[in-house]
């Protein structure tokens, strides 16, 4: 499965429980994670979609890390599981 359809079942999904998405623009910013997750209660979570055989960039990861100093939630995910196991 490609990138991009698997990210369309991930948002898919999360929005049927509930939870907000938002498809981050990389011709704004090179390097964001590709979802902004709004969690019921408030919570935030970035979700960079990969597939099983993809890399993280080196402006992906320096992204994350600036996230992860701000207190966000941030997170590679490959299967639907993984995602499920990240979500609040």
């Amino acid at each position: 499965m490609r990138e991009a359809q698997l990210q369309q079942k991930m948002v898919k999904m999360m929005r049927s429980l509930g939870y907000i998405v938002y498809k981050m623009d990389p011709t704004f910013q090179r390097g964001v994670p590709d979802l902004l997750v709004l969690a019921p209660g408030g919570e935030t979570t970035f979700l960079e979609v990969k597939t099983p055989a993809g890399v993280v960039s080196p402006i992906q990861a320096q992204h994350h890390k600036q996230l992860k100093q701000l207190g966000f939630t941030v997170a590679v995910v490959r299967t639907i599981d993984e995602m499920l196991d990240v979500l609040p």
